[in-house]
């Protein structure tokens, strides 16, 4: 709980309403036609009784198998939102080798700028634990990872943020511990749980 017993810590995420959000089409390949915007997010969110919620802060966000999605610039509003409501924010990366280090140092510093204190992402776009689909191969994934991990963590720790990697149906707590260890046992390195996940890759959650 927080400050306020009628606040429940926790914060409601975008990628658990893709569809609703706009970043994931039906099986039938059927896009949302009005998708709710960020501030309608937020607007649950606080009906929710949440804390906050957790959002890509950029206008093209990363949906499924590797697909990007234009949703436009919805953050301002948003972010004006959540500081008058007195809300908090996670804020939505992506893959963490997907561009380049400086792209990751910049979007860890708007990240910081919003009032976010948590930055959740991604090994890989795979999904049911099929690490086979990884071109470069799991183990050359995850050394890149640390080592892209060595070089922004630093700066992650000096802005106050966890840097907080998912095992998105992918990673094992060997991984997560693996890259814990690799990139220097950082303390602006973090993990995001899905407690379902671990299924994906046999393990028990």
């Amino acid at each position: 709980m927080t400050a306020n017993d009628d606040v429940l810590s926790l914060v409601l995420t975008a990628y658990s309403v893709p569809h609703a959000m706009g970043y994931l089409p039906t099986l039938a390949g059927d896009r949302n036609p009005n998708p709710i915007t960020l501030l309608d997010l937020v607007s649950v969110a606080r009906g929710m009784g949440l804390a906050g919620v957790e959002v890509p802060l950029s206008s093209v966000v990363p949906s499924f198998g590797g697909a990007l999605v234009e949703v436009g610039d919805q953050a301002r509003e948003m972010l004006a939102e959540l500081k008058s409501q007195g809300m908090c924010l996670v804020a939505d990366y992506g893959i963490i080798t997907d561009h380049d280090q400086g792209h990751l140092e910049d979007y860890l510093r708007l990240a910081s700028a919003s009032g976010a204190k948590v930055v959740r992402a991604v090994l890989s776009s795979v999904l049911c634990g099929e690490r086979a689909q990884v071109p470069e191969g799991w183990d050359a994934r995850l050394n890149a990872v640390a080592a892209r991990l060595c070089t922004v963590l630093p700066l992650a720790e000096d802005l106050g943020v966890a840097l907080a990697v998912e095992n998105h149906q992918d990673a094992t707590t060997a991984d997560m511990l693996r890259l814990y260890e690799q990139s220097g046992q950082s303390p602006a390195f973090g993990v995001t749980l899905d407690t379902g996940n671990p299924l994906a890759v046999c393990e028990d959650p």
